[in-house]
C-alpha cells in the first residue's frame, strides 16, 4: 500500500539549519584558555558530548509505570554532562561558565549556505516548522538572527518532550499544527534522535549524512539520506 500524499515537513535546528560544527572548536578552545585548564579541548569536547547524547538517549528508553523520566531541560543535561566530563578529565573547572561559553557560541552559529534555497523550495510546497531539541532563549535569536519565515517552531523545553521520546509528544504537537497526519509528513535532521524519533511518531525520516557517514543505528532506518539539506529538499520535492 502507497503512503498518502506529503503535506507538511519539519526541519530539526543544530546541524541541519545551523552550522554548529563551525563554531564547536572555537568554543571549546574558549572554556579551556578562559578557565586555564590543563586539557586538550578536542578531547574534553569528545567526553562532554559523549555524556551528553547518552544523557538525551536514555530519554528514549521506554518509561516506566511511576510516570516517566522527569523532563530536564538542554541548559540541565548540558551542564551535567560537562561536571562528568571534567571529573573524566581531574580538573576543576567552573561549569556554569563553562556552560555560558558554549551557549555563546552556539547561538553564533551561521547557516549553513544551502538552507534558504532549501527553505524556500520546501515552504512553496509544504507547511513547514522546525522541530528542535532545543531550548527557547537559544533557539529563538538564532532563528530571529536567520530571519527564515517558517512561524511554527517547536522546542523540547517548551512541549517538554525531546524527538526520541517514545510519546513522540513533541511530534504530534508540530504535526498537529500543520494539519497533517503522521503519515503525510516528513521530518528532516543530522542525527541519531531524528531518524528514530520520526519513525516512532509514524513519520518519514529523512537523514542529512553531511559527512557522507552509511547509517548504522538499528532501531531505525531512514526513508532519505541526504549530504545537505537542498539534496533533501529536492529529494522530497520529487
Amino acid at each position: 500500500m502507497s503512503r498518502p500524499a506529503l503535506r507538511a515537513v519539519t526541519l530539526d535546528a543544530y546541524g541541519t539549519l545551523f552550522d554548529l560544527d563551525s563554531t564547536i572548536d572555537r568554543s571549546l578552545e574558549a572554556i579551556v584558555e578562559e578557565q586555564g585548564l590543563p586539557a586538550d579541548p578536542r578531547a574534553l569536547g569528545g567526553a562532554w558530548t559523549r555524556r551528553f547524547f547518552e544523557m538525551l538517549y536514555a530519554y528514549g528508553d521506554a518509561h516506566d509505570g511511576g510516570g516517566g523520566r522527569e523532563f530536564r531541560t538542554i541548559r540541565e543535561l548540558t551542564t551535567d554532562s560537562l561536571v562528568g566530563a571534567f571529573d573524566e578529565f581531574g580538573v576543576s573547572g567552573d561549569v556554569e561558565r563553562g556552560v555560558e561559553t558554549w551557549f555563546d557560541h552556539v547561538v553564533t552559529s551561521p547557516l549553513y549556505p544551502e538552507v534558504r534555497e532549501a527553505v524556500e523550495i520546501l515552504s512553496a510546497r509544504f507547511r513547514v516548522a522546525i522541530v528542535s531539541d532545543a531550548d527557547d532563549d537559544i533557539l529563538a535569536p538564532s532563528l530571529d538572527e536567520a530571519g527564515l519565515g517558517v512561524e511554527l517552531v517547536f522546542t523540547s523545553e517548551a512541549e517538554h518532550s525531546y524527538k526520541i521520546d517514545p510519546e513522540t509528544t513533541l511530534f504530534a504537537r508540530a504535526f498537529e499544527a500543520l494539519g497533517a497526519e503522521p503519515s503525510e509528513a516528513a521530518h528532516v535532521g543530522d542525527s541519531a534522535t531524528d531518524v528514530v524519533g520520526a519513525c516512532r511518531a509514524g513519520a518519514r525520516a529523512v537523514w542529512l549524512s553531511r559527512d557522507g557517514r552509511a547509517w548504522k543505528n538499528g532501531h531505525a532506518r531512514p526513508n532519505v539520506t541526504a549530504r545537505d539539506l537542498l539534496e533533501a529538499a529536492r529529494a522530497l520535492v520529487g
